[in-house]
């Protein structure tokens, strides 16, 4: 089992999380500290952020950057932000184990949770996942790592139509349990099929917000996780609740929003900067090509993980027009150059700000919250696709051939 958590030792260790959304040298290591972080933990640790931004005033041309720093840090911390995942440690116990498996068959971007095919190919190996932590949880109420997130593993199996769930929290919802109905509700905005279904779930989420329930934070994290919130509903949201904390994270998240990535589909789309060696790069210069841009960092797992499929479609289709243009997310020069010398194969440009290392400004301005992500740029020069978790080498084939 998990040691008993020290609340102190769990503000430095998210004070070193913040850090390193901010720009600092510690890579983050997400785990069980991170996800059953408490209510007044994360509240100190987003105090701190807003005491980081207000710092620079309201004038400079760092401004800009640091709040969107701040508000990405923010956003993370709530959100687990688990694909920084880190390398080579092993779960330290069965819950750690559990909570790793299951953020391995979950989509990497939640929303697309919203879409029916994705539930459908997700459930089979989801399911399985939190009826085991269901299980554990019902012999290790007190487990620091699961128990916190209970009732977001109930929103996640409701979502994913899980039977024994939804006849259990059904139950308990017409027995008058308002915790059940806000767990339903959340679920319900998360899949409703049309603008009318998700307005009536959305209604139902901001009245049980306007009075103190338990599972209300469980409820907030999973809407800003998954249900892919408008800044309107999110500022919605905030304005129903009288819990200052949910509040914030809604406010954030809602100004998250109007930096979806979506924003840019469809339109044309250069990524420039410095690479690695300094020199001067764009997209631009690519012109007639497809490009695919790969938001990563060296210290993250799951980006070492999808390296070699990246590294076999640049190899695969370079003589057909491909090309592969890296966004490094690093903190150090020296780590990302060591990186790249041990795996020669990851040969492509690299954009990297030395000036302002870490989370790379143009990762914020396309929406890209966590990595790995990839974008496909069409021959063109027009953002075609933003999402290519198990289709890149089909994607990439389509818009060779048109």
């Amino acid at each position: 089992m998990t040691d008993r958590r020290d609340p102190e030792a769990d503000d430095l260790y998210l004070d070193r999380l913040l850090d390193e959304q901010l720009g600092a040298s510690v890579s983050p290591d997400l785990a069980a500290r991170v996800v059953a972080a408490d209510a007044a933990t994360t509240a100190r640790a987003l105090a701190r952020v807003a005491a980081s931004d207000a710092q620079f005033g309201e004038q400079g041309a760092a401004l800009p950057r640091r709040r969107w720093l701040a508000l990405a840090a923010g956003v993370l911390l709530f959100a687990g932000a688990l694909t920084f995942a880190r390398r080579g440690t092993p779960p330290v116990d069965r819950a750690q184990a559990l909570l790793d498996e299951f953020h391995r068959v979950m989509p990497s971007e939640p929303p697309q949770l919203r879409s029916l095919l994705c539930r459908e190919r997700v459930a089979p190996r989801a399911l399985p996942l939190l009826r085991q932590m269901t299980a554990w949880l019902d012999g290790h109420c007190d487990d620091p790592l699961l128990g916190a997130r209970a009732a977001e593993f109930t929103v996640y199996a409701l979502v994913l139509d899980e039977p024994d769930t939804r006849a259990r929290t059904t139950a308990a919802a017409t027995a008058g349990s308002a915790s059940a109905e806000l767990l339903l509700a959340t679920a319900a905005t998360i899949v409703a099929a049309s603008d009318a279904d998700r307005a009536a779930a959305l209604a139902q989420v901001e009245s049980h917000l306007r009075h103190p329930v338990a599972e209300a934070p469980s409820a907030v994290q999973c809407l800003l996780t998954a249900a892919d919130l408008s800044a309107a509903e999110a500022a919605r949201l905030a304005a129903a609740t009288r819990d200052a904390t949910l509040a914030q994270r809604l406010r954030i998240g809602g100004e998250l929003a109007v930096y979806d990535a979506r924003r840019l589909l469809g339109k044309p789309f250069e990524v420039s900067g410095r690479v690695l060696t300094g020199a001067e790069f764009s997209t631009t210069s690519l012109h007639g090509k497809v490009v695919l841009v790969f938001f990563w960092a060296s210290w993250c797992a799951p980006c070492s993980a999808a390296l070699p499929e990246i590294a076999a479609v640049a190899e695969r289709y370079r003589a057909r027009g491909l090309e592969v243009v890296g966004v490094s997310c690093d903190h150090d020069s020296g780590e990302l150059r060591a990186f790249l010398a041990a795996h020669p194969e990851v040969s492509w440009p690299q954009l990297f700000d030395v000036r302002q290392p870490g989370w790379h400004s143009l990762a914020f301005w396309c929406g890209v919250r966590t990595v790995p992500r990839s974008f496909l740029i069409d021959r063109r020069g027009v953002l075609r696709e933003i999402y290519t978790r198990g289709d890149l080498d089909r994607l990439i084939r389509g818009l060779l051939d048109e």
